[in-house]
């Protein structure tokens, strides 16, 4: 028997991450919220993480805007009773206490 050659895998070039922060409890939440998001054109890759309870999407030039996945994933995140957001960007991460000396 041959084998079927698979499909030739086209590299697809990331344009732009986004980060979720996600409350998941189980490999069930992490597996709807992965379905939800390789539904939508542009998706490149999804890494949901029950650990730090973050799901980081890599997306083309053509993927979807973070409002419309917010969108997606609030829609799962009230059925399931589950809160998510879209995570401070990491290029801007600021520590939230103040750098000034104090007098």
């Amino acid at each position: 028997k041959k084998k079927k050659m698979a499909e030739e895998q086209v590299e697809v070039p990331v344009a732009k991450t986004v980060v979720f922060d996600v409350q998941m409890a189980c490999g069930g939440c992490s597996g709807a919220v992965t379905r939800i998001l390789k539904k939508m054109d542009g998706v490149v890759n999804i890494d949901a993480n029950l650990e730090t309870q973050k799901v980081t999407v890599s997306l083309s030039e053509e993927g979807p805007s973070s409002d419309d996945m917010l969108v997606a994933l609030k829609k799962w995140g009230d059925n399931a009773n589950k809160t998510v957001a879209l995570a401070a960007p990491t290029e801007e991460v600021v520590t939230t206490e103040s750098e000034e000396p104090k007098e």
